[in-house]
């Protein structure tokens, strides 16, 4: 064992950094008859309630074998009953003489079609539950499998175990993060995503569209993220005077924070008043805080609302509202989510 220790842990270390699970499946079948001598190989994924197969990898044996294992064998095959209950590897060798397994019928309708005398199976575990098996098929004449091929069996599924999950959790988060950037690109907001990880920039369909109706968008873009975001979570609100590729004046505003998760991801919602809204809302016409309360009141948020996420009084939000209708000559909010679409 300790000769083969060294190749051992770089066939895991190579299966390991698989990007995909088909990847990992094609290393292990690759690399696995170096260290266990067998005609027939197979790697199994297992439903963590029922232990019937979700995924399948092999070498050595014929679709329809597989399909008939699947579909007369795996809940009459006496190897994995063992494996599930002992959680290590067992051959046939031991449960039985070879003139016995040779009359089940479980050999006769599945392991008949390849004369597989000789099987031997181990548990891939995780946190306790099996989650797959290794599966090695050997003739009569290659012989049956020894202490030395369990032991081997054993290692390999003890590490491939920690690969199989490593490779599971990458492939979820890649399958949640193409969602959020699906529903980043649907949302009506528009959004910039600044990763200074890997100095990378994500503007969603919203986003371009705005910066598309500027004469130079991509300057004013960088000027807005070169202000600061806000401090210990909180959105800071910074405003730009810019010009329409028309030339006519028009202004952006731009809510700014780190992500909860990572300081070095900013996030930019960012909203375009045009020279008409402009002029009917400058700058120095409402308080910041009255242009929080209408932002937040036009984009639908009931009053109590507003005031949990500007941690102000319902009768505060009521005030400012009143404040912003009399500026603004409205009187409602639907005239202010017309003005401020």
């Amino acid at each position: 064992m300790d000769a083969i220790d060294d190749r051992l842990f770089d066939f895991i270390g190579n299966v390991a950094h698989a990007p995909t699970m088909q990847e990992l499946e094609n290393r292990y079948l690759d690399g696995i008859g170096t260290f266990v001598r067998a005609s027939a190989a197979g790697l199994y994924v297992l439903d963590p309630f029922t232990h019937g197969a979700q995924g399948i990898a092999a070498r050595g044996v014929s679709d329809f074998f597989l399909s008939r294992y699947e579909e007369l064998g795996r809940h009459h095959d006496p190897v994995l009953e063992r494996v599930l209950v002992e959680r290590r590897a067992v051959d046939n060798a031991l449960l039985m003489p070879a003139e016995q397994w040779s009359d089940l019928p479980v050999y006769g309708e599945v392991f008949r079609l390849h004369r597989m005398m000789n099987l031997m199976e181990a548990p891939i575990v995780v946190d306790g539950e099996v989650i797959g098996t290794l599966n090695f098929g050997r003739t009569a004449a290659e012989g049956p499998f020894a202490q030395h091929d369990r032991r081997v069996a054993d290692a390999i599924a003890r590490l491939l175990g920690a690969a199989l999950a490593s490779v599971r959790t990458r492939t979820e988060l890649t399958r949640q993060r193409d969602q959020a950037l699906a529903a980043l690109e649907l949302c009506s907001d528009a959004v910039v995503v600044t990763d200074l990880h890997r100095a990378q920039r994500r503007l969603n369909l919203a986003a371009r569209q705005l910066f598309d109706q500027l004469s130079d968008g991509e300057a004013a873009l960088e000027e807005l993220m070169m202000r600061k975001p806000g401090s210990d979570g909180a959105m800071a609100r910074h405003d730009l005077p810019v010009s329409l590729a028309d030339g006519d004046p028009a202004r952006l505003t731009a809510r700014v924070r780190h992500a909860e998760s990572d300081p070095n991801v900013v996030i930019c919602m960012v909203d375009l008043l045009t020279s008409e809204i402009a002029a009917r809302v400058l700058p120095g016409e409402l308080t910041q805080r009255e242009r929080d309360v209408a932002e937040l009141a036009a984009r639908g948020l009931r009053d109590a609302e507003i005031a949990t996420q500007l941690s102000l009084s319902r009768y505060t939000v009521k005030q400012h509202l009143k404040a912003v209708y009399g500026k603004l000559g409205i009187r409602s909010r639907v005239e202010l989510a017309r003005l401020l679409a």
